[in-house]
């Protein structure tokens, strides 16, 4: 193994050159904004101290860094991921943007996709005083909201319904009775919903935000 002496007159090894770059560029690192750039730097360092680990004969440290050396890969895969172009289905690019503007293209896209598209002639997409196990964006279509005190009201299309029980921790009954008419809606299973949040945390914020824009707007009306 090749060295040189250093202005002190001692030794220094090749492996503790190259240690000493690689411990640099891990410290400088943090610094990095990108966080694309970011990964691709820790991975490349983990890189590094495995390599060195292999070089002075030490397995742990070679299998430590191989393990940060996978993890830093995904994180990298997965910042790549989020900064492709996301082409969103035709109804979410119209309707999902206008209703959570604040959601990523990539959470829009999974949240949209978790849905199903329904046609009806007539339905009745919530009851008032009963629970309700969907949430429903009304894209097309005519749609009649009867309150408690049982006057009724027009809402034209694009328009939320479920808002406020998916809102509620306790499941709140419906508000009101929800009536569509020739429409075609895009509903989700709240249970579904949950489990969305749960796996992917970038997505509840935007979610919920959304969803008490919407319900201040009905306690406005």
């Amino acid at each position: 193994m090749g060295a040189a002496p250093d202005d002190t007159g001692e030794v220094v090894s090749n492996s503790d050159v190259f240690v000493s770059i690689v411990y640099t560029l891990y410290v400088v690192a943090p610094a990095i904004r990108d966080e694309l750039w970011l990964r691709t730097a820790l991975f490349f360092n983990s890189f590094g101290f495995a390599l060195w680990g292999f070089w002075i004969g030490s397995w742990p440290v070679v299998v430590a860094n191989a393990m940060f050396c996978v993890i830093s890969l995904r994180q990298m895969i997965r910042a790549y991921e989020e900064r492709r172009p996301v082409e969103l289905p035709e109804d979410a690019a119209v309707y999902g943007t206008t209703f959570f503007p604040d959601m990523s293209r990539s959470d829009l896209k999974r949240f949209w996709q978790l849905g199903e598209t329904l046609t009806f002639n007539h339905r009745e997409l919530a009851t008032l005083g009963e629970p309700s196990s969907h949430l429903y964006v009304v894209l097309e279509g005519a749609t009649s909201v009867t309150r408690s005190d049982g006057s009724t009201i027009e809402r034209p299309a694009p328009i939320v319904v479920g808002e406020i029980s998916t809102l509620s921790a306790d499941d709140r009954d419906a508000s009101a009775t929800v009536v569509t008419r020739n429409a075609r809606v895009q509903a989700w299973d709240k249970a579904d919903l949950s489990a969305l949040q749960e796996s992917h945390p970038s997505f509840t914020g935007p979610f919920l935000k959304g969803l008490a824009r919407q319900m201040a707007g009905r306690v406005a009306v």
